[in-house]
């Protein structure tokens, strides 16, 4: 048995979920997921123009889709619902094996005619390969690699596929990964929560304790209350010293009027407005110790097993596989089991407070069958089925406390089929089908035991006449959502999800695109969406304390379903070896359900956000540039460049929502651009990217206005070598994140007052690869 060192290109193929590539569509293949390194999904994803990373610790990390993410942004693996749950809370990681993706699919925009309310955002769909997709040219192929950085972080990936006889093909692999300490530069905290101006929202978000006290201006009161002052020692009044001052020259008794004593401290002439209390601050100080230069509980660790095979009989396959995920990581907070009431001691110490780090556990089991009929010449052109379980074993750890378990069962059914009629016109039709289980347990959860049911029938029209197409897509769904009251849940206070009544929702989806193409060198389009999108589990019946989230979280069962009109416009032009792409996109949103402040917090307990609907206004814009050449003796070369911005409006009239959360919704992500360069001589390949992330200009409230991060710089470098080492390809590479050390905090990220990113991480790898012929 000979091993085979020649190199055969395969052309990749990629089934579309869609009739035809639409606008907001982009697809990033295998080669590019690889050298990102990427720890966590929305790291790999991060460079796409309108997509950043929701940055919550160190490997937890999902999408952020122009500002939306969460219950906005679907998640799925082979055009399937993947762990739902991610939706609800962003420390439930999105464990994916990256090496194990033939490609990842982008759907920047409404896609809900395709998937649903739920990608009312957006929606990645991860193409993942433990069901081969087709024959191999070898008989056997297997992967390895290795990787470790200077974060104590080490990684390792196995995978191995190949052919058995004429008609089978299999595929087997998995990866374990380690990170053991992340280096951050600087402090944990930024500076400005030690200030002594610090509001109190703002000190809770960054867990520290500000011992203050305030203290009356007492030259502002002209007079002192005679009554006050009779009655200041009778407890059964209440009252204090600071109650003595007044304004009022007089004071009424058994129907006379008396004058009030003269106040010698006052000072004639002051301004009016001055406040009337001022505050001291006796000091401030973190609820637990942090270390300078160390990403407070950082720890994580993640282990994946795949396996599945397919069966090949023209123009017929199917295919089945099994994945199994586990991952155990830390978030960057504390919080404390049992409250405790504050005191202030005013000597520099606080009252012995008990905090415990917030981690997470997570095991996931997914079966996955499908078959597929593919006649391209015929009026029939493919038949697609698909099939998915998905069992999740979720748990919320404070300490040694399981305070949130959840145990999922999702099971998702998917049908289409694609016609061709005529030669300009192309059909899709599909159903689908999804049922969650969900089983809620633990001494202080936030959401009962719950059931939710959606169902969905949509069509998609794509009409092609010379230059000019245009695309229909249509979808009505019907979404059951329910809890399961027997199982002693107690809702917290507040709101709590009401009286968890039963909701059932119809919603429509309309997309419709028209684009236009000139010389076959430049194009236009234009796209409108009406979606809907109905309140997922948390949204409807969260109660009690989400320790992940660090907050009080109250849901609402007597929200509305969000209601989109979308539109967007794109231009393009590729001209020799120069090509330019841009977008507009405005999007009105009808009841948007966001986590609005109540301005409220417990003793010694988190802030209180509930669920709220308002009409908002999303809107920004895209653009990238690539230039594409070669050099030394027709070795290639490319330079691009990106920006990206978006807005979230508050566009609702509301008061309340206005005092609470501001002109604009808190936490968007900068405005950005960025450059990168790669080039190739011979067997080796650099890669170096430049990105600038602006300081926010378009700031929200959480009761009091938010801090703007400071703007950041991130550089990334990539030096691969390809070498053959006794009959074995191999791929050496070194690779670096954030060489210039810089403390960067994503506005974007819940995490941004706890910790930055992490700092500068070298990274040293290689992959081996080797191909059995017979």
């Amino acid at each position: 048995m000979k091993d085979s060192l020649k190199e055969i290109k395969l052309t990749e193929i990629i089934i579309q979920e869609t009739v035809r590539q639409q606008l907001g569509q982009s697809t990033l293949n295998a080669n590019t997921l690889t050298g990102s390194q990427a720890s966590s999904l929305g790291a790999a994803l991060n460079r796409m123009p309108g997509v950043q990373q929701t940055a919550y610790g160190a490997t937890s990390s999902a999408p952020m889709i122009r500002s939306l993410s969460g219950n906005r942004v679907k998640i799925l693996q082979n055009g399937l619902s993947f762990h739902e749950l991610s939706g609800i809370s962003p420390n439930f990681s999105i464990a994916v094996d990256l090496g194990n993706m033939a490609s990842i699919e982008m759907h920047k925009g409404s896609s809900t005619v395709l998937y649903g309310g739920q990608a009312i955002g957006g929606a990645v769909n991860l193409r993942e390969q433990s069901i081969p997709a087709h024959l191999l040219p070898e008989k056997t192929r297997l992967t390895v690699g290795a990787e470790m950085n200077n974060h104590w972080g080490h990684r390792q990936t196995l995978s191995v596929s190949g052919n058995m006889g004429k008609r089978w093909a299999w595929n087997l692999g998995g990866f374990n990964q380690q990170q053991a300490l992340v280096r951050i530069p600087g402090d944990s905290k930024p500076a400005f929560v030690y200030q002594s101006d610090i509001d109190a929202m703002t000190e809770v978000a960054a867990q520290v304790h500000v011992d203050a006290h305030w203290v009356l201006d007492k030259s502002l009161f002209p007079y002192l209350s005679k009554l006050a002052m009779e009655r200041l020692d009778d407890p059964k009044w209440g009252l204090t010293a600071d109650d003595v001052y007044t304004f009022d020259r007089y004071y009424m008794l058994a129907g006379k009027a008396y004058e009030n004593p003269v106040n010698k401290d006052y000072i004639a002439g002051q301004d009016g407005n001055l406040p009337l209390s001022h505050r001291v601050v006796y000091g401030i100080h973190d609820y637990v110790p942090v270390e300078k230069g160390k990403m407070p509980n950082n720890h994580a660790s993640s282990r994946a097993i795949h396996a599945g095979f397919s069966y090949f009989l023209k123009p017929i396959r199917f295919g089945f596989g099994y994945q199994a995920n586990e991952g155990d990581y830390g978030i960057p907070g504390v919080a404390m089991l049992k409250k405790l009431e504050h005191s202030h001691n005013h000597n520099g110490s606080m009252p012995a407070l008990h905090y415990d780090p917030i981690n997470s556990q997570a095991l996931a089991h997914r079966l996955q069958a499908d078959a597929s009929y593919i006649q391209e010449d015929k009026l029939l052109k493919e038949v697609l089925i698909r099939y998915a379980y998905h069992y999740g074993d979720d748990r919320e750890l404070l300490g040694i406390y399981r305070v949130n378990k959840f145990n999922s069962h999702q099971q998702a059914l998917r049908t289409e089929i694609n016609l061709q009629p005529l030669v300009f016109w192309q059909v899709k039709f599909g159903w689908e089908e999804t049922a969650l289980n969900l089983l809620s347990d633990g001494v202080k959860r936030y959401l009962p035991s719950a059931h939710s049911r959606e169902t969905g029938i949509f069509s998609m029209q794509h009409l092609q006449w010379k230059n000019l197409s245009l695309d229909l897509g249509y979808r009505h769904d019907w979404l059951a959502r329910k809890v399961l009251k027997a199982d002693g849940y107690q809702p917290g206070r507040g709101l709590a999800g009401g009286n968890l009544n039963k909701r059932n929702f119809s919603l429509q989806q309309f997309s419709s695109e028209i684009s236009y193409t000139c010389f076959e060198k430049a194009y236009i389009k234009g796209k409108y969406s009406h979606a809907e999108r109905a309140p997922a589990l948390n949204e409807l019946y969260a109660g009690n304390d989400h320790f992940a989230l660090m907050i009080e979280e109250n849901g609402n069962d007597k929200l509305n379903p969000e209601r989109l009109r979308a539109y967007e416009l794109a231009l393009g032009a590729a001209v020799g070896q120069l090509s330019l792409a841009s977008n507009v996109y405005l999007n009105n949103y009808q009841d948007y359900l966001y986590l609005g402040h109540t301005g409220m917090a417990r003793s010694g307990g988190f802030p209180i956000k509930e669920w709220r609907a308002a009409a908002t206004t999303l809107k920004g814009m895209e653009a990238e540039i690539t230039y594409q050449s070669t050099w030394l003796k027709q070795q290639p070369w490319q330079i691009s460049g990106f920006m990206d911005l978006v807005k979230n409006i508050n566009s609702d009239s509301n008061a309340m929502r206005r005092w609470s959360d501001g002109d604009y919704m808190p936490n968007l992500p900068s405005s950005r651009y960025g450059v990168s360069a790669q080039a190739a001589y011979h067997k080796l390949l650099l890669q170096i990217s430049v990105d600038k992330y602006l300081k926010q200009k378009y700031l929200g409230k959480q009761i009091n206005p938010e801090p703007a991060m400071p703007a950041y710089t991130l550089v990334a470098a990539r030096l691969e070598m390809q070498f053959t080492w006794k009959g074995y390809k191999l791929l050496s590479y070194v690779s670096g994140n954030n060489l210039l050390n810089m403390e960067a905090r994503p506005q974007q990220s819940l995490m941004k007052y706890l910790t930055p990113l992490a700092g500068r991480c070298v990274a040293l790898g290689m992959r081996c690869n080797f191909c059995i012929s017979h």
